[in-house]
């Protein structure tokens, strides 16, 4: 978490998901950290693909992905696998910006409002990543004023964006409600911004 000594731009996020092996009684080695990287590698190619598939063809999206496919399934030097603090962010706005290209082909919210909510996790996995995504997440509120203007006029815009405020917040609440009750809000605002800065 953010009480330690090292300052870090690493968030909570980075840390949780590599502790997956601690559900099936296992232990965080130095493999499952690799089997974690890769996992967001590939998660990241992923999203890629079907992102690019939704606005183009078949044919476009493999021949963007199928590249680094290669390239990483035939790497047999543990150093390029290993897991850094940048894959899950990357990962995390692959997400939403697929989540985001869903949404051009409907109105319906669950898309642009599940982007705004990993775009909200992104700052607590790598600090970053947060320029990169709040400009997806101008983009999702974009999106959700056109669908509100086209479908209600101005009433349901701002009911739109209000959706996408509280999607956006609610990993900050999540982390910064009990963050703040143990105490440890302090910890936060030194580990992540001042130290980092000094």
């Amino acid at each position: 978490n953010w009480n330690i000594i090292d300052p870090l731009t690493s968030g909570p996020l980075n840390s949780m998901i590599l502790a997956w092996p601690y559900l099936i009684g296992g232990d965080i080695t130095l493999f499952s950290a690799r089997l974690t990287g890769i996992f967001c590698i590939y998660g990241l190619l992923c999203s890629l693909f079907f992102a690019l598939r939704r606005i183009s063809d078949d044919g476009t999206a493999i021949i963007a992905v199928v590249p680094a496919v290669v390239f990483f399934a035939g790497l047999t030097v543990f150093d390029f696998i290993q897991y850094s603090s940048e894959q899950l962010p990357i990962a995390l706005l692959s997400i939403a910006i697929y989540l985001f290209i869903c949404s051009l082909r409907t109105s319906h919210p669950c898309f642009w409002i599940s982007a705004a909510f990993i775009v909200g996790m992104i700052p607590f996995a790598k600090l970053q990543a947060t320029p990169i995504a709040a400009v997806i997440g101008c983009f999702v509120v974009a999106r959700a004023v056109k669908i509100g203007l086209m479908g209600g006029g101005p009433k349901s815009a701002l009911r739109n964006v209000a959706a996408v405020t509280v999607a956006a917040t609610l990993p900050a609440i999540i982390f910064f409600i009990p963050l703040y009750l143990m105490g440890g809000f302090g910890d936060f605002l030194k580990s992540y911004f001042v130290e980092p800065r000094l």
